[in-house]
């Protein structure tokens, strides 16, 4: 479960699931949004949809951004997740283990993985997402 803001400064609760089978893999997403005027009116409802926005989250704190703020191949509407259970692995068994670094695309309901399954270059640290046009 990650905890965020988004761009405008709404709160965010995002419960990624996994599918223990054979290694830990997200198989499962619901972001929820935090409603309401005032502590007693405060309600989550279900979120279909950034507004264009694209969040990144794993061990760091997440970020929402802009779709017009990234540059590279990243979709609207999209979470992407770092793979959490790498570090938890040692040594020839992290290098061997595909990663679960994978993007969620909230108006399809759908996850597709940033790394194929069998791709041993995948055992690389925590990957930087983002790259930022014109930072101030």
């Amino acid at each position: 479960m990650y905890l965020a803001e988004d761009c405008a400064g709404r709160v965010l609760v995002i419960i990624r699931r996994y599918n223990f089978t054979t290694r830990p893999e997200t198989n499962d997403v619901k972001v929820f949004r935090l409603t309401g005027g005032n502590i007693k009116e405060n309600k989550w409802e279900r979120v279909k949809s950034l507004d264009g926005q694209v969040i990144f989250v794993g061990t760091n704190a997440p970020i929402s951004l802009s779709k017009q703020d990234v540059c590279g191949d990243i979709k609207e509407d999209t979470i992407y997740f770092t793979d959490e259970w790498w570090g938890l692995m040692g040594g020839d068994e992290a290098r061997r283990s595909p990663r679960d670094i994978c993007a969620y695309n909230l108006i399809s309901n759908s996850i597709e993985p940033c790394c194929p399954y069998d791709h041993k270059q995948c055992t690389w640290p925590m990957p930087v997402w983002v790259h930022l046009l014109n930072p101030k």
